[in-house]
């Protein structure tokens, strides 16, 4: 009877450490997860602010895509006018050029 007794104990005593064995491991393993949501949701807020900083410097940068654009059309206007400025110098140079191969230089000693 005393050995029912005992192997009655023994299989309690298992149970109860089993089950505080349980509970320790999932407590570490809950304050485990814990962490691990806290640490990516500090990563998210993170990324999140960088997309934002992003977001912010694809607008300054159209800003500046359309001020470029502006400014080649300019560029591209002055180029016109330099291309039809330098067609009437070399127009008007020609006969300048002519008439001052008929000038005698004066040699340098």
């Amino acid at each position: 009877m005393l050995a029912v007794w005992l192997s009655l104990a023994v299989a309690l005593a298992a149970v109860v450490v089993g089950i505080a064995f349980a509970v320790v491991r999932g407590l570490a393993a809950w304050r485990q997860f814990k962490a691990t949501m806290r640490g990516i949701g500090s990563t998210l807020d993170g990324l999140a602010s960088r997309a934002e900083a992003v977001a912010e410097r694809a607008e300054g940068l159209a800003e500046v895509g359309d001020r470029l654009d502006a400014s080649l059309s300019r560029l591209a206007r002055s180029r016109a006018r330099l291309a039809v400025l330098q067609r009437a110098w070399g127009e008007a140079k020609d006969p300048v050029d002519t008439a001052r191969s008929y000038v005698p230089r004066e040699k340098s000693a």
